[in-house]
Formats: C-alpha cells, sequence, structure tokens
C-alpha cells in the first residue's frame, strides 16, 4: 500500500511511515507479502488528519511515540496480541 513505508526483516514487517490522507486507517496485516509485526517509532507522529486506527491481530509491538502529537485521533484499536507499547505513544493526542 502507497500510504505506508515501511521494512522488512526476519519475513516481518514494521511500519516505519504513514504518508496518507488521514481519517480512518486500517492497517493491513500484510505489506509486500510479509506479516505486519510492529509499528516503529513515530511512524504516524504528527498526522493531525488521523481519526481513528485498527491494527492488525498480527502486531506484537507499538514504537515509541508512534501516534504522538496526532491531534486529531479520537479511536483505537489495539488488539490482545500487543505486548509492548513505547512511551510517549499517544502523547498529546
Amino acid at each position: 500500500m502507497e500510504d505506508f513505508v515501511y521494512t522488512v526483516s526476519a519475513d516481518a514487517a514494521t511500519i516505519t511511515r504513514y504518508k496518507g490522507p488521514g481519517g480512518d486507517v486500517e492497517i493491513p496485516a500484510e505489506l509486500g507479502g510479509v506479516a505486519v509485526k510492529s509499528i516503529g517509532a513515530s511512524a504516524f507522529y504528527r498526522c493531525t488528519g488521523l481519526t481513528s486506527i485498527a491494527i492488525p491481530a498480527g502486531v506484537k509491538t507499538i514504537g515509541e511515540a508512534a501516534f504522538s502529537d496526532c491531534t486529531g485521533l479520537t479511536g483505537i484499536n489495539i488488539p490482545v496480541g500487543v505486548t509492548s507499547i513505547g512511551d510517549y505513544t499517544f502523547y498529546r493526542c
């Protein structure tokens, strides 16, 4: 998907940046044929147009400040499989 910048390592994708228009965003379960396992540090930083985010079940970690300064964010779906959420992830939301 063109809205997501990501890296692949050891058969796992990490979202490193979101560059889409915002609104209600659903993170895909796979990018480039590989399962999305993490959201990197500051990946959605200052995405002020982001209103809600749905995270797929395969994601295990959410990096530091991943959604920091997303001032329009009013809803998020965090799956039970997430084992780590970094500091300042929702700072100034």
